[in-house]
């Protein structure tokens, strides 16, 4: 497995950050279903200012596949943007929350979520993240804690494999038709993984914690809860 797909540095928000977020503002404008051009025509306006905005080889990914599924088997893959994988620059971009970058790849992200979305799990079933936490980021998952993740979340249904990467576990519970989660297992170029990948700024809450575990229940996206809930201020160790 991929040790910078699976575990990256990504941090969590809350559900009033969400709710300012230019991500929030520019995915209600655009379809649920963007065409196929307009997201190729939105990568090409991206700048090339920081050196990351070669597009070439992500767009000929995309017009190598069968449209049903492209975007998020492309994500599965190990294409470039620049210098970076494609999965590293598009999270990173979604942490980042810039408002002119992330308009411009709102018809791909929204194409992404669609593809995730019209094929949610019939059934319930756990899956597992392993990440490096710190003593001081553990704080902010405090069971009750009600929080999104910025970027795309991979997750594998491998406990075994999950426990490859990081000194922390989570153990994620999806209910049946859960709409921001998808197997990719039959359609990624790595099926090994057993990768569940969630949309971006899914919501999750902690519902148990361990030195060693810290397990969340996935909630619909749109469900208000925890609004007033505020993350502790931590410093790096």
């Amino acid at each position: 497995m991929r040790q910078d797909r699976f575990n990256p540095k990504v941090p969590i928000v809350t559900q009033t950050e969400f709710y300012k977020a230019n991500f929030l503002k520019h995915y209600d404008k655009v379809p649920k279903d963007p065409s196929f051009s307009s997201v190729i025509e939105s990568l090409k306006e991206l700048d090339d200012d920081d050196g990351d905005g070669d597009f070439s080889d992500l767009i000929d990914r995309l017009e190598s596949l069968s449209e049903e599924d492209d975007v998020i088997r492309t994500y599965s893959s190990e294409i470039e943007v620049g210098v970076k994988h494609f999965y590293t620059y598009a999270n990173e971009q979604l942490c980042k929350d810039d408002n002119s970058t992330v308009s411009k790849l709102m018809p791909l992200i929204r194409r992404a979520t669609h593809q995730i979305n019209y094929k949610a799990p019939k059934n319930a079933c756990v899956v597992y993240r392993g990440i490096d936490l710190n003593d001081s980021y553990k704080k902010y998952f405090k069971v009750g804690t009600i929080f999104r993740f910025p970027g795309f979340t991979s997750t594998s249904l491998s406990r075994e494999k999950a426990e490859t990467f990081g000194d922390t576990l989570f153990k994620i519970k999806i209910y049946s038709g859960c709409l921001q989660v998808r197997d990719l297992s039959k359609i990624s170029d790595f099926p090994e993984e057993e990768e569940y990948l969630f949309s971006p700024y899914s919501l999750f809450e902690v519902t148990e914690k361990n030195d060693e575990m810290i397990t969340l229940k996935a909630h619909d996206n749109l469900e208000k809860i925890g609004m007033d809930i505020k993350l502790p201020k931590v410093q790096d160790d």
